[in-house]
């Protein structure tokens, strides 16, 4: 398998990107890789209890995306954009968590035109609230706090509800789609997936976002077992790939948990030999790492992991994987490649563009199996 960053990357017509989701979520097509002889077939995404077994597991995320994204007006002019990416600590932004509440309320940011604040800096995000340029921690990271005008901040929580936009990749956020409010209310209840849960995430698992209760109700019907497991998709995702040579990519790490029972199903499945289906690359990371650290799988409930999977990666956990279009010389690309095969699957996203897949965060699904 190639190490070559450029030998990961394709072209595509800009036609082709998704930039509003599916007008109902399950109707998204599904294109459905078959690993040993390539073939590939368009299907509907709500036929995918169809192209899986009786007895199959299938494991999703059940993270839930918080609203980081934040307008903010600059003393003397302009606006940057304030996204959040954590809590002081760097840990996952959580609305229940005692760190949000009351004032000082602390919390890592990355600041568009970051040129033009400085340590000392104050931005309003609105009359009555104020970010606090606190302290340049390198990388394009702030320390940031969050203060009322006249008073406390007292409930952060209702801040993020009430003035923040959803994570949506930057590709989606042209000047136009930016101040289109439908756009605006369609992020908040499509990029998030029907089953998210935990909060703390700055990006959809978007694997998810196709499924549907009635999707849902058709796999238990046929015998499928779904389970849980939470990663919070952070800047590690998607932190861009800058060395040529991608051994040399180090991966931002990302915090996960595992439900008791989610362990001890699992654990049943491989013991019987049964198929283990991913639900997007955050599930997979999860898994892959957990297997690793806990071979017996009757240990770890969590954890933090930087796994970069590429190459010729030995998956020791995964059988089965439903993934997205992933952007060019992705780590996203580089895993499913390390799944499918390389050539396999820049072959499967050229003829599956020629048959009109939507690409990218809204666009269709794959299955590789």
């Amino acid at each position: 398998m190639s190490v070559k960053l450029s030998d990961y990357d394709f072209s595509y017509p800009e036609s082709a990107v998704a930039l509003r989701p599916a007008e109902q979520r399950d109707a998204s097509a599904l294109f459905v890789l078959n690993r040993k002889d390539g073939v590939l077939t368009k299907a509907c995404f709500s036929d995918l209890p169809q192209y899986l077994q009786t007895g199959d597991v299938l494991v999703r995320n059940t993270t839930r995306v918080v609203p980081v994204r934040f307008q903010a007006r600059r003393k003397g002019g302009g606006v940057s954009e304030v996204f959040v990416i954590g809590n002081a600590q760097g840990d996952p932004v959580c609305l229940a968590d005692g760190d949000l509440r009351g004032n000082p309320c602390l919390l890592m940011a990355m600041i568009s035109r970051g040129k033009r604040v400085s340590e000392g800096s104050v931005l309003a995000l609105s009359d009555d609230v104020e970010i606090h340029v606190q302290k340049n921690l390198g990388a394009g990271r702030w320390l940031i706090q969050v203060q009322g005008v006249t008073s406390p901040v007292q409930n952060v929580e209702n801040i993020f509800v009430t003035l923040g936009r959803m994570p949506v990749p930057p590709y989606l956020r042209d000047k136009h789609q930016s101040e289109d409010p439908q756009l605006e209310s369609e992020n908040f209840s499509r990029y998030q997936t029907t089953f998210a849960k935990t909060e703390g995430s700055i990006a959809a698992p978007t694997a998810g976002l196709h499924f549907t209760p009635a999707v849902d109700a058709s796999l238990r019907a046929k015998g499928i077992e779904i389970l849980e497991v939470v990663l919070h998709v952070s800047m590690g995702t998607f932190q861009p790939i800058r060395d040529e040579d991608v051994r040399l990519h180090k991966m931002e790490a990302e915090y996960f948990s595992i439900p008791p029972e989610t362990r001890e199903h699992l654990r049943t499945a491989r013991q019987q030999g049964r198929r283990i289906i991913a639900v997007g690359s955050t599930v997979t990371r999860t898994l892959e790492t957990l297997i690793r650290r806990d071979p017996n799988l009757n240990q770890i409930k969590s954890g933090w992991t930087d796994l970069f999977i590429h190459g010729d990666f030995s998956f020791q956990c995964v059988t089965g994987l439903i993934t997205n279009f992933h952007l060019p010389k992705s780590s996203l690309l580089l895993m499913v490649s390390a799944f499918a095969g390389r050539e396999r699957i820049l072959h499967a996203y050229e003829l599956a563009i020629a048959q009109g897949a939507r690409l990218f965060s809204y666009g269709d699904a794959m299955l590789l199996i």
